[in-house]
């Protein structure tokens, strides 16, 4: 059946060729509102593009209105077609160049403008499910040329902010925005924002066009080092990431005031000479379920440890890297502690057990340790007091330098026995059905210099699916391994035979990954090892700036 067809009325030998055109028009128009439903508008229109395992038409309301008479009447007649699941404008696509005429430039402009006011006059009641405008310029000195470049532009689409429900602005945008209270109506629907990314070294001080935003709840983006804990409304949000390294101290003065966090991501740092870290005064943070911490120094942990209360923490990351090496690629493993803080670890265990509602035990059940290195007797002591641990991932890679190679992965024949179910009897003459070490173990990843004996890990494997098979009417038995990834690095001994691999799918199907050189790059836990591919499609190409909107 071919939609995308305008049929001729006039010749006979076409009627009733396409059967859409003989349908109802509520029908009709409930097609149509499927074709186009989460495609985003994107400016500058280009005939089409890929996004995920997607592909996308830059204008599909714009594309369906062209078909025919019948079409046009209905997209027009119905603003949901004009409010686009997703607006993303590059912004720096307007900007001039070097052969471009004053005229050819005002004219792209004026394109762009047109396409966008085309679908936001036409939708003038409906949420804007997420705006994005994209504006990173190499050159930070360039920033101060986004009026004339595309201020038009910017202008029109803030004007909408009260419609909005996400966004992501650039930061020099977002100033603008917090220093010009009249360009933009409060973003009084907002619940998600974030920062563009940026590739320059500057910090943008302003960002109190949030503070009226009643709704916002996800903050994605930097926090300028001057910025007072009154410029975003931090009592509100629920989850925040921020991307770029700040001092430690700066983030005790700020965590206290998140009394809704239930998702945090930070990069932490101390400066190198600087004084002992204070002692803080004790933080509830009663609502947080997963937390990623990136750091650059033990006494950080050890901070963090002495201070929070987190009784509802079902997710750690720790990712040890630094401001100088978070982008180095080829440098891992930044973070060497000499021990790990036992003390501030068993405090911060027993505050948040006494803060949970039954007061009974740890909610932490997923643990990932990357690029920090410590003594094994530490990594062993932690998982003895972990024991309702149900995911454990320990990426201990080499960072490229010689001197470092000696260190070898944290799990050794004698921890994999300790988390082997082994056949021996309990002191009350019971069959004992659960290891030494999580025994809740559902995932493990190791990924680093390893030394262990492949039929310790198959046995250990075997062990917990043995128990499992036996039937789920024994009490306080081991967990069977649903998920195991090992990834060996350079300088392993550790060698998985075909047999032992083997041995291996046939427990865990698909859920065994061996000696995959990417997985460290593309895994946290088994919930991030798949990610979409890009997927060929052709489709009609239109000419979209020879059209009219």
């Amino acid at each position: 059946m071919e939609v995308g067809r305008t049929l001729n009325p006039s010749d006979p030998s076409e009627a009733g060729v396409s059967i859409i055109d003989c349908l109802p028009s509520e029908i009709l128009e409930h097609i149509l509102l499927c074709v186009a439903a989460n495609h985003p508008l994107k400016l500058p229109p280009n005939n089409s593009f890929i996004c995920g395992e997607r592909y996308y038409f830059a204008c599909p309301a714009l594309v369906l209105s062209w078909v025919c008479t019948r079409w046009r009447a209905i997209t027009l007649a119905n603003s949901a077609f004009w409010a686009p699941a997703s607006i993303y404008i590059s912004l720096t696509d307007y900007v001039a160049d070097e052969d471009d005429t004053v005229e050819e430039h005002a004219a792209r402009k004026a394109r762009g403008l047109a396409l966008v006011k085309c679908y936001l006059e036409r939708s003038p009641l409906k949420p804007l499910p997420q705006v994005i405008l994209y504006g990173a310029f190499a050159d930070a000195a360039d920033e101060d040329q986004w009026e004339a470049a595309f201020g038009d532009i910017v202008r029109y689409v803030v004007s909408t902010a009260h419609r909005w429900e996400s966004c992501t602005l650039p930061g020099y945008i977002v100033e603008w925005l917090s220093v010009t209270p009249d360009a933009a109506p409060d973003p009084v629907l907002l619940e998600a924002a974030a920062i563009e990314e940026k590739y320059t070294d500057t910090v943008y001080d302003r960002l109190q066009f949030f503070l009226h935003a009643p709704r916002l709840r996800r903050w994605l983006g930097d926090i300028p080092n001057s910025a007072t804990v009154s410029r975003l409304p931090w009592r509100q949000l629920t989850e925040v990431r921020i991307w770029q390294f700040m001092p430690i101290q700066r983030f005790m003065r700020l965590i206290r005031h998140c009394e809704q966090l239930v998702d945090l991501e930070v990069s932490l740092h101390r400066s190198a000479g600087a004084a002992p870290l204070p002692t803080y005064g004790s933080v509830l943070l009663a609502h947080l379920e997963s937390a990623t911490i990136t750091l650059d120094n033990g006494e950080i942990l050890s901070s963090l440890f002495a201070t929070l209360v987190t009784p509802k923490l079902r997710c750690l990351v720790l990712n040890g890297s630094s401001p100088l090496t978070q982008w180095d690629l080829e440098r891992k493993g930044h973070l060497c502690l000499q021990r790990w803080p036992t003390l501030a670890f068993d405090g911060w265990l027993e505050r948040s057990r006494s803060a949970a509602p039954d007061g009974a035990r740890c909610a932490l059940q997923k643990l990932l340790l990357a690029h920090i290195t410590m003594p094994r007797d530490d990594l062993v002591w932690i998982l003895e007091n972990l024991p309702h641990l149900r995911d454990l991932s320990l990426q201990e890679l080499e960072d490229g330098s010689p001197e470092r190679h000696d260190h070898a992965s944290s799990i050794d024949d004698d921890v994999l026995r300790r988390m082997t179910v082994l056949r021996h009897t309990s002191m009350d003459g019971l069959p004992d059905r659960r290891p030494e070490l999580l025994p809740e173990l559902g995932g493990l990843t190791i990924a680093g210099v390893v030394h262990f004996d492949g039929r310790r890990l198959v046995d250990m494997v075997k062990s917990r699916a043995d128990v499992a098979n036996l039937g789920a009417d024994i009490a306080d038995a081991a967990s069977p391994l649903e998920f195991l990834c090992i990834q060996p690095e350079r300088g392993s001994t550790t060698v998985l035979d075909d047999a032992a691999q083997a041995q291996l799918r046939d427990i865990l199907g698909d859920e065994f990954i061996y000696g995959d050189g990417h997985l460290s790059a593309q895994t946290l836990f088994r919930y991030f090892k798949e990610w979409p591919r890009l997927m060929a499609t052709h489709r009609m190409q239109i000419n979209i700036d020879a059209m009219e909107v």
